[in-house]
């Protein structure tokens, strides 16, 4: 999944869960490529998902 697009962008973010989340992204970063352990994740608000309890994310 390739969670750097969405810096800065206002998204909604559903959860494996169920769970949907609205707002401006604030960080969004990728896996390092393996070199070191950086997980994933985008932020909203002081919100973190990880890669890993995303289901996906829209664009709005």
């Amino acid at each position: 999944m390739n969670l750097a697009k969405y810096q800065n962008k206002n998204i909604i973010v559903h959860t494996k869960d169920g769970n949907d989340y609205e707002g401006r992204c604030v960080i969004a970063r990728d896996s390092n490529g393996g070199k070191e352990y950086i997980p994933a994740y985008v932020k909203i608000g002081r919100t973190e998902f990880l890669e890993n309890s995303i289901s996906r994310i829209e664009e709005i």
